[in-house]
């Protein structure tokens, strides 16, 4: 039944939608008026497939056939004519900005950004030619890339595009943070891309322009050579902007930004590409005498029982910079896992079970944990030191498991029972 009147409606929407009069009776069925021939024909809501297709015959020949092709027609006619307007419109604008582009570059002279068409850039150029501070659009970008497509006469010559690599290059452009440098696209003689393929990609993708440089006419045998040398690590970033024990300090800031981007979400981005820019960014913003005593700490633990750096000193910044100053809990907590802890019930503490299972790790004796992982087992081992567990399993962490918050004791001066005779001293005086 349901079907059937869905059918009913249809072809009566059909109908209405050339501009044909409908009237429908009590009785729910449409009169459909026929304007080239003038007569009536009648839809019931419950008539079968073939009712229904035997109506739309009777209304073809009637004219709606023809009147429903000719409406469509005009539809699109109308749709073309929009999107030539709005072509026209678009192209008006491009020219006006394209005109206001050259005026101001030619006032910066040499410094000005390049009014270098992407025709020019695709040109036959038979040596080295380079254009400065192009801004390369997302319509630039996939003409360039559509070059370096492999075809039966040129096949890919290009190494893969790195979803990975182009996603890094999508949150660089969405968050602001590109940067024009002498590293832009190179195209040799052939028309071939050299590199560049991945930022190209991203800025396909995003519809985010970016102004970059591009080299044309290079040598196809520069492929060979490019980027084969070795990237400039965060640590190097780090060290050049002078902060000390880089390498630590740039594994431990980088596990600090999953943590507070990702949460609980956090181990399912373990392997998540955090590049140099970003990590010196964030690392300037850490208060630098917490970063400071968190590695030194961790260090001191690594002689103990031989486990990494980054791990325990993003774990143990983050835990000193979400609880109150001076908390000694905290300072115990530290203290205690680089001591050990001592006497006849040490295997029913938490330290000790934690500091048990990061020496295991350290004598390759249970499975690998990650830095995300080693980080989220000495959380779980605050948690369990803070909340007063005892007893129980040693700890450990799955790899499907959510990131662990850390938990917040309440301040040390709510944790101390009230005494019974100040409250009935407060119950006489009431």
């Amino acid at each position: 039944m349901a079907t059937r009147q869905a059918e009913a409606i249809k072809l009566v929407g059909r109908v209405k939608r050339v501009g044909w009069p409908v009237e429908q009776t009590d009785g729910g069925v449409w009169m459909v008026k026929c304007p080239p021939t003038g007569k009536t024909v009648q839809i019931h809501q419950t008539g079968n497939s073939n009712a229904h297709v035997a109506k739309e015959r009777e209304l073809n020949d009637n004219g709606f056939a023809e009147a429903e092709q000719a409406f469509n027609e005009k539809k699109e006619a109308d749709r073309q004519a929009k999107l030539k307007a709005d072509k026209v419109k678009e192209a008006r604008q491009i020219k006006l900005a394209e005109g206001r582009a050259r005026i101001l570059s030619a006032a910066a002279g040499p410094y000005g950004q390049s009014q270098v068409t992407i025709d020019e850039i695709l040109a036959d150029h038979p040596a080295p030619l380079t254009y400065h501070r192009v801004l390369v659009t997302p319509d630039m970008a996939k003409a360039i890339l559509e070059r370096n497509l492999p075809t039966e006469a040129a096949p890919w010559p290009n190494r893969p595009i790195y979803a990975v690599d182009v996603a890094v290059w999508e949150g660089v452009l969405r968050t602001g943070r590109w940067r024009y440098t002498h590293q832009g696209v190179a195209i040799d003689w052939d028309g071939r891309l050299q590199d560049g393929q991945n930022r190209l990609t991203a800025i396909a993708q995003s519809g985010i322009a970016a102004e970059m440089m591009i080299s044309v006419g290079m040598d196809p045998e520069n492929f060979a050579v490019v980027d084969a040398g070795r990237k400039r690590t965060a640590a190097q970033v780090l060290r050049m902007a002078g902060v000390k024990d880089s390498n630590p300090v740039s594994s431990a800031v980088r596990l600090i930004y999953l943590f507070e981007v990702w949460g609980a979400a956090m181990l399912d981005h373990d392997r998540q590409r955090v590049t140099s820019d970003l990590i010196k960014e964030v690392a300037l913003k850490l208060d630098v005498d917490d970063l400071e005593w968190s590695v030194a700490w961790a260090y001191r633990l690594r002689r103990e029982i031989r486990t990494a750096i980054s791990a325990p000193a993003a774990a143990m910044y983050l835990l000193r910079r979400k609880l109150p100053v001076d908390d000694p809990r905290l300072d115990q907590f530290a203290a205690l896992l680089v001591e050990g802890v001592v006497g006849e019930d040490r295997e029913a503490s938490p330290i000790y079970q934690l500091r048990r299972q990061m020496s295991r790790q350290s004598q390759k004796m249970a499975r690998r944990l990650t830095p995300s992982e080693l980080m989220a087992l000495i959380i779980k081992g605050w948690n369990a030191y803070a909340q007063g567990r005892v007893g129980g399993s040693m700890l450990v962490v799955r790899r499907d498991a959510p990131m662990p918050s850390i938990f917040l004791p309440p301040p040390i001066e709510t944790v101390d029972a009230v005494d019974e005779t100040d409250q009935v001293d407060e119950l006489v005086d009431a």
